[in-house]
């Protein structure tokens, strides 16, 4: 038990130091991995503790009777005593600083749209067991995003529309045009022909690509606070209301 408690000690002192100088630096992954690799080794000597807790049962004539005791590991606490208050504390104010930076750097990178930022960031979150504040940014994030995307693609079948309605009333009018020009209309019409099933087409592959490269992404670092589902609800409903208003036109 000395041992366990002396190397959660020596953890929290060294990962606290190092978490505390990558944050000053700016180095922000380096400090969420310390700050990680320190709860992940405290949390398993917890669980290793808990694991070893005795019961005991005791068989007489007239039954049998069983003692069973259920110890909350002390062990954190004890390796804290050791590792000393200072150490302590710099690792809290450490985290405390961290995460909100992290999620201030969150804020920034969803408002301007800046999905570099946001694959650096997202996996952080998680770490830092901040995945229930980064759902609702994320999700914020996507929606305008996907959006966007939709709405570019569709833009094209809108021009598209209308140089083909343009050249409709051309021809309609009797201008005169020659026969090679006649010919590539016909074949870049064929070719590019605009309809309600290749508009939902288009908003149909753009929500399989946003969702390939951002479920995978989501499901990590926010699926405990289920963002993988919220993010495929949200692409769902989105699809779902382009493809009416389509439909609709």
């Amino acid at each position: 038990m000395a041992c366990k408690d002396l190397h959660a000690a020596l953890i929290i002192r060294q990962q606290s130091n190092i978490a505390a100088d990558a944050l000053g630096a700016r180095r922000y992954n380096d400090a969420v991995k310390a700050i990680h690799e320190l709860e992940s080794v405290l949390i398993d000597i917890d669980d290793g503790s808990s694991s070893s807790s005795s019961s005991s049962s005791n068989n007489s004539a007239n039954g049998t009777t069983i003692n069973s005791t259920t110890t909350n590991s002390t062990t954190t606490s004890r390796a804290n005593r050791i590792a000393g208050p200072h150490a302590v504390r710099a690792y809290e104010r450490t985290k405390d600083v961290l995460q909100r930076s992290i999620l201030e750097r969150f804020e920034i990178a969803v408002n301007n749209n800046d999905l570099r930022e946001l694959s650096n960031l997202t996996p952080l979150l998680g770490l830092l067991k901040m995945a229930d504040k980064g759902v609702g940014l994320y999700l914020k994030f996507a929606q305008d995003n996907l959006s966007l995307v939709i709405n570019q693609n569709l833009d094209v079948d809108t021009q598209t529309e209308e140089k083909q309605l343009y050249e409709e009333q051309e021809k309609e009018a009797g201008v005169r045009i020659s026969r090679a020009e006649a010919k590539r209309r016909e074949d870049e019409n064929k070719l590019h022909k605009v309809t309600v099933c290749t508009k939902l087409a288009k908003i149909y592959n753009a929500a399989v690509t946003f969702l390939r490269h951002h479920l995978p992404m989501v499901a990590y670092s926010l699926g405990e606070a289920d963002g993988d589902a919220a993010l495929v609800q949200l692409v769902h409903t989105e699809v779902e209301n382009r493809a009416v208003d389509v439909i609709r036109q």
